[in-house]
């Protein structure tokens, strides 16, 4: 085990005790761990499936179905996320690969870039809000 596992098995620093199923995201400006909002298969909100655009997510989704089977969609992220609240955009029927899902940062960059395009079918992006930037998980 190294000294980081260590680390991560003991008290986390200044954040409360995650549920069981909750992921862990190490935050670097604050030196902090922090459970990420995104159980994961556990008491997550599924928003009905999103089949126009554009898209605004709420601050209470956790699960987006989005269908491209007719047009290419975009999504698009909360500009003022809570720290450690995520999302997981999903591609569940049609042609991602034809019809894009643009997923749109509000804002903020999601892997260094203000958008994301899920352009492969069945693909799924699951982001968390770090403070400034949307991670991927």
């Amino acid at each position: 085990m190294t000294t980081n596992s260590k680390a991560i098995l003991g008290r986390l620093p200044d954040v409360q005790t995650p549920a069981d199923g909750y992921l862990l995201s190490y935050n670097a400006a604050s030196n902090l761990w922090i459970p990420i909002n995104v159980p994961l298969g556990i008491n997550r909100q599924v928003h009905p499936t999103v089949n126009s655009t554009p898209f605004a997510v709420q601050q209470t989704d956790d699960f987006i179905p989005v269908d491209v089977s007719i047009t290419a969609i975009t999504v698009n992220l909360p500009a003022g996320p809570a720290l450690g609240k995520g999302y997981t955009i999903a591609h569940v029927a049609g042609n991602a690969a034809a019809n894009n899902i643009t997923v749109n940062g509000n804002g903020h960059n999601i892997l260094g870039a203000g958008t994301f395009v899920i352009n492969t079918n069945f693909q799924t992006l699951t982001v968390v809000f770090d403070g400034t930037n949307w991670s991927k998980v």
